[in-house]
């Protein structure tokens, strides 16, 4: 993101498509977290709800962004960081109580 505000990057890289492969390789991910929870009868589990408000945190964080005017709010931007950090401490929490 900062390489786009110091006008370092291609100049076709916009914010809007940075969103667009962001939320592609979310889809990825999720995809393969739910044929591991299915495996595993996981569904509704506590580690399945912890997974998915992880992954509605790293959706949310695309909030900060105005992929209209190519704009960070870099404060929303900590925060998001800062909400993608404690929802994965949670997850990964809920994933060692699993194992053991």
């Amino acid at each position: 993101m900062k390489i786009i505000e110091r006008g370092e990057a291609l100049r076709y890289e916009t914010y809007s498509r940075l969103a667009d492969n962001y939320i592609s390789n979310i889809h990825r991910f999720m995809k393969l977290c739910i044929s591991y929870l299915e495996k595993y009868n996981l569904q509704n589990s506590v580690l399945a709800e912890k997974l998915n408000n992880y992954f509605v945190d790293l959706i949310d964080a695309l909030n900060c962004m105005d992929t209209n005017k190519n704009l960070i709010n870099h404060l929303g931007l900590e925060e998001a960081r800062s909400k993608i950090k404690a929802s994965q401490a949670e997850f990964l929490n809920s994933l060692n109580i699993f194992i053991k």
